[in-house]
């Protein structure tokens, strides 16, 4: 059986998955353009350093992003709480298949919502101790361009004008 890895391996998706983070502290109120985070390096979460490449000092959520900033995601992740932050995975489809048209798409490994502890959850804002398929983490991420709708992502075999003629062939 042949296999595709965006679709067929799971992956823990790091900095990718602060984008969905900070989609979701946006949406769900927990954080707007005034919101500002400290980042020392590190942020203590029940007994446990979780630490950043950088010291980034405060800075805004769109700052923090940019800056790829730990301490600042795993902090809104906690804000949101679980529940909420967990109904934003969901509705960015991570606890789904896409439904691409190949076969082996695999399920990915989300952590249950209910019984989930703060390390995790904060480790979970920027993106660890999740795992999931690339082509989940770029249907996602396609929703943030979309006007927040996740679409179906789709294999291209042509693409045809008004008229039903041939534009292109996609091999």
């Amino acid at each position: 059986m042949w296999t595709v890895d965006a679709i067929s391996t799971v992956y823990e998706p790091g900095s990718t998955f602060k984008l969905i983070t900070a989609a979701a502290g946006l949406e769900s109120g927990n954080a707007d353009e005034n919101s500002r985070y400290y980042c020392n390096g590190t942020i203590r979460v029940s007994n446990q350093s979780l630490h950043c490449v950088g010291h980034h000092g405060t800075q805004s959520l769109k700052v923090a992003v940019g800056n790829s900033c730990n301490p600042a995601l795993a902090k809104l992740a906690l804000d949101m709480g679980g529940k909420t932050f967990y109904n934003y995975i969901d509705l960015f489809g991570f606890n789904d298949r896409t439904g691409i048209d190949l076969p082996g798409e695999t399920d990915s490994i989300v952590k249950d919502a209910d019984t989930i502890g703060a390390v995790d959850l904060a480790t979970t804002g920027y993106g660890h101790g999740i795992a999931i398929t690339p082509i989940q983490i770029i249907s996602a991420v396609n929703a943030l361009g979309n006007d927040g709708i996740l679409m179906k992502p789709k294999l291209v075999k042509k693409i045809i004008d008004k008229d039903g003629k041939t534009i292109k062939k996609v091999k």
